[in-house]
C-alpha cells in the first residue's frame, strides 16, 4: 500500500511531511509527498486572517475530501475549531517543543530588549500579550517564512522575533534561538508543536495502520484539551491561546483571553484529569470567558 500526503509548499511544511513519512516507513508502509499551495502561502504578512481561519488548510482538506491524497499533515495550530465534514484527526504523533522562541541581536533574553523595541510576530494571540507587558513594544506583522525574517532581523527591520520553538527545530536551525519562553510568560498559540494527521472518516483501515504507525498517546492527550478549549472560546470575539501537557499532577492547561489590542486581559491555569481532557478544555475556556466578561 502507498499512502499520499498531502502537505503544503512551505519548506518547514515539508519537512513535517517528511517526519510523517519516516513514521510510515518504519511501520513498512510506503510513503510519498504531495505538496499543495494553500491561500496562506500567499499572505504578505502574517497578522492576516482570523483566528482559525482555514487559510492553511482548505486546498489541502478540499484534496483529501476529493480523494487526490491518501492524508493530510497539518501544522496543529493551523487547524479551524471544527473540521470539515467528513475528515478526521486520526493521529498526532511526538510534539516538539510548544514553547515562543525569542530570537534577536539586539538582547540575549526578552527582559533585556529595550523600551519601545520592534518585535516581528506572525499570528493572532501574540501581539496581545506583547502590548499586554507594558512595556511599549511595537507589534510588527512578520511574513510565514522563517528565513525571510531571519534577514529582516540581520538587517535591522526588526529588533526581535517570536517564532515557534517547533519550527526552528524542524529546520535544524534552533541555534538562533536567545531563549524559550515558559509558557506562564508567552501562551503558545493552540496546537503549537504538534502535527495533525488527518484522514477521511469513511476510510477506516486506512485511520488505524496510521494511528498504529504514527499517534502518541501524551501528545494526543494534550491536544485533546486546547481543541476542546480552542472550540469553546471560538466565536467569542476575544483573542486567546492555551497550551497543555501531561504533569505529575495530572493534565495541566495554562490560558489566556484578550481583547485584540489587551486592553483587557486574563491569564489563568489549571490541573485536571488526564483522562478527561475535553471536558477540562472546555469547562477553562468557559470560565476563562466569564471572568473575561465573553
Amino acid at each position: 500500500m502507498k499512502i499520499t500526503i498531502g502537505i503544503r509548499t512551505a519548506k518547514v511544511s515539508l519537512v513535517q511531511g517528511k517526519s510523517v513519512a519516516a513514521l510510515l516507513h518504519a511501520a513498512g508502509v510506503e510513503a510519498e509527498l504531495a505538496p499543495i499551495r494553500t491561500i496562506g502561502d500567499s499572505l504578505e504578512v502574517g497578522l492576516a486572517g482570523q483566528q482559525g481561519a482555514d487559510i492553511f488548510t482548505k486546498e489541502i482538506d478540499e484534496a483529501l475530501s476529493r480523494g487526490e491524497v491518501d492524508v493530510a499533515v497539518h501544522d496543529m495550530s493551523h487547524l479551524a475549531p471544527t473540521l470539515p465534514k467528513g475528515i478526521s484527526i486520526v493521529a498526532v504523533p511526538a510534539r516538539f517543543d510548544p514553547r515562543e522562541a525569542f530570537v534577536s541581536n539586539r538582547a540575549r533574553k526578552m527582559g533585556e530588549l529595550k523600551q519601545g523595541a520592534r518585535v516581528g510576530v506572525s499570528g493572532v494571540s501574540r501581539g496581545p500579550q506583547l502590548t499586554h507587558m507594558g512595556k511599549g513594544f511595537e507589534v510588527v506583522p512578520i511574513v510565514h517564512d522563517i528565513e525571510a525574517n531571519l534577514r529582516a532581523l540581520s538587517e535591522g527591520t526588526v529588533d526581535a522575533l517570536l517564532l515557534s520553538s517547533a519550527e526552528l527545530e524542524r529546520l535544524g536551525i534552533e541555534n538562533v534561538i536567545c531563549e524559550r519562553l515558559p509558557v506562564d510568560k508567552i501562551v503558545p498559540a493552540i496546537g503549537q508543536g504538534a502535527l495533525a494527521i488527518q484522514a477521511r472518516s469513511d476510510r477506516k483501515e486506512l485511520m488505524k495502520l496510521v494511528s498504529k504507525a504514527c499517534h502518541n498517546n501524551a501528545s494526543g492527550i494534550a491536544i485533546k484539551a486546547e481543541r476542546a478549549f480552542f472550540k469553546a472560546a471560538a466565536g467569542s470575539g476575544a483573542v486567546f491561546a492555551a497550551n497543555a501537557e501531561i504533569t505529575p499532577k495530572g493534565l495541566h492547561l495554562a490560558a489566556f483571553v484578550s481583547t485584540p489590542d489587551a486592553s483587557r486581559f486574563h491569564f489563568d491555569r489549571i490541573d485536571g484529569k488526564v483522562d478527561e481532557p475535553a471536558e477540562l478544555g472546555k469547562n477553562f475556556a468557559e470560565r476563562l470567558l466569564e471572568k473575561f466578561g465573553g
